[in-house]
């Protein structure tokens, strides 16, 4: 019992490190390089509270009516839900939500200024230690890979590995995070109690827009790395951390296309680009033809982790069910 309540408290102190991370990342210090914002001049964010199923319903109907753009995966009673607005439906929106009894918070006037206010340019800079690495902003997928190398370096809790290669022929990296033990003096029950540990598997980064997952894992490793606080974590447990899930993706976001989602797989029959990685376990999916994942079930598979249950999602889009073609984007890959 006590044990569990260590790890709970555990969770929980991350868990405001989580939280105290994004307002910092969000308020101050956004490093968007050379991303492009096409589409969000005069643009608003707004954000819905429904609370009943009729609620819902009229939700359905104002965002299929003006085709607006869901920045909320889940509709629900109780959970906000955010859409965006371009300056030609505005009118129209104001006019269906007073009809439809849909009161909603303005959360920006112009998308366009409110990222841009937030860019900060990058500098180039030449990693010494891993204690030059700031954990406070976001980072190029260059940067992040200098960054583990050298905590692999540096410290004996940490393995870097490479499960794999993306689709553009990025490293996919697994990180493990275990307390060493002595060769020269453990005994062999010692040994062996750290080899029949549980692993705790950490994914972030499948969707390449969700800047915040990879520094959450960035941060959380750290924790692991440098907190005195996590010993009691490494006694119990081992971790295996795959910071990037969609490398591609992330660059990409980076370079091109600041709300890109998917990967960077292009089908040669419409020219679209792209497979929704949340969206591509092996469940109802042929996960075969994507790299990504044929190396990340590969390598969970080889850590004991069975994947072949994995509950697929079903999130609300425009016409109220799952969209399958290439182009969507939230494609999730051919169905068997």
């Amino acid at each position: 019992m006590k044990l569990i309540w260590t790890i709970l408290i555990h969770i929980a102190v991350f868990l405001v490190l989580l939280a105290i991370t994004l307002c910092i990342l969000n308020a101050t210090l956004w490093n968007s390089g050379n991303v492009t914002l096409d589409g969000f001049k005069n643009h608003q964010l707004i954000q819905l509270s429904p609370s009943t199923d009729l609620d819902i319903e009229n939700i359905v109907v104002l965002q299929n009516r003006l085709s607006l753009i869901p920045w909320t995966n889940v509709l629900r009673k109780g959970w906000p839900f955010m859409l965006q607005v371009p300056p030609n439906q505005t009118k129209q929106f104001t006019l269906m939500t007073e009809a439809l009894h849909l009161p909603f918070v303005l959360l920006s006037t112009n998308l366009e200024n409110q990222l841009n206010n937030q860019k900060r340019v990058v500098t180039d800079f030449k990693l010494e230690k891993s204690s030059d690495f700031d954990l406070n902003r976001y980072h190029y997928f260059k940067d992040i890979e200098e960054y583990l190398r050298l905590l692999s370096n540096e410290t004996n809790k940490l393995v870097l590995d490479s499960y794999g290669t993306s689709i553009e022929n990025r490293q996919l990296y697994d990180v493990r995070i275990f307390k060493p033990i002595d060769e020269a003096s453990s005994n062999e029950s010692e040994k062996s109690a750290e080899n029949e540990k549980k692993s705790v598997i950490i994914e972030c980064g499948a969707h390449a827009r969700e800047w915040l997952s990879p520094a959450s894992c960035l941060h959380y490793i750290n924790y692991l790395i440098n907190d005195a606080d996590s010993q009691s974590l490494l006694d119990n447990y081992e971790f295996r951390i795959i910071p990037i899930v969609n490398p591609d993706g992330y660059a990409y976001s980076w370079t091109k296309d600041r709300m890109w989602r998917k990967n960077r797989r292009r089908f040669a029959d419409n020219n679209c680009y792209g497979v929704d990685l949340n969206r591509n376990f092996n469940v109802g999916f042929n996960s075969s033809e994507i790299p990504e994942h044929i190396h990340m079930i590969k390598h969970l598979d080889e850590l004991g982790l069975d994947f072949s249950n994995k509950t697929r999602f079903r999130r609300f889009t425009k016409n109220g069910t799952e969209e399958s073609t290439q182009c969507s984007n939230l494609y999730g890959g051919r169905r068997l």
